[in-house]
């Protein structure tokens, strides 16, 4: 068996060697490791989405505008329930507690002063505990040339 030797020059010092279980770095950044596996489930925040079904409309992406520009306001009617969102600018529109698997039909509508300038249909498909971004912008005219 060979064994390997340092040798190390005169007035050079040495290199004092702690065993991992005496030092207290180690017991420090041991404890460190600890506490982050430990306690990391117990500070996660897990964002759930308790309010139910959900169909959300948006002006910028329904209509392309949105206030500031040509759009002053919108509103977006649910065919099957007769609710109605009407919103000013810069506001979304949520229908909540639908049926999911239900298919529902809008009518948008969007308004520049007093003066109706989009209008469109679609239907969107709600989702079991999941909040559905609608686009219909394929089936909203624009009816003042803007």
């Amino acid at each position: 068996m060979i064994h390997a030797m340092r040798v190390w020059p005169r007035g050079l010092p040495k290199a004092k060697v702690i065993g991992m279980n005496q030092s207290w770095f180690f017991r420090l950044l041991s404890l460190s490791f600890l506490s982050l596996f430990v306690l990391t489930p117990l500070a996660c925040v897990v964002e759930t989405h308790d309010s139910g079904t959900e169909i959300q409309f948006e002006e910028t992406t329904n209509l392309g505008y949105r206030c500031g520009q040509a759009l002053t306001s919108w509103n977006v009617i649910a065919r099957e329930t007769g609710e109605q969102g009407p919103a000013d600018c810069e506001q979304p529109i949520r229908f909540v507690n639908l049926s999911a698997g239900a298919t529902y039909t809008f009518d948008i509508v969007g308004f520049s002063g007093q003066t109706e300038c989009w209008r469109g249909t679609c239907s969107v498909r709600a989702v079991h505990d999941t909040r559905i971004y609608a686009n219909c912008s394929q089936q909203i005219q624009s009816l003042c040339g803007l």
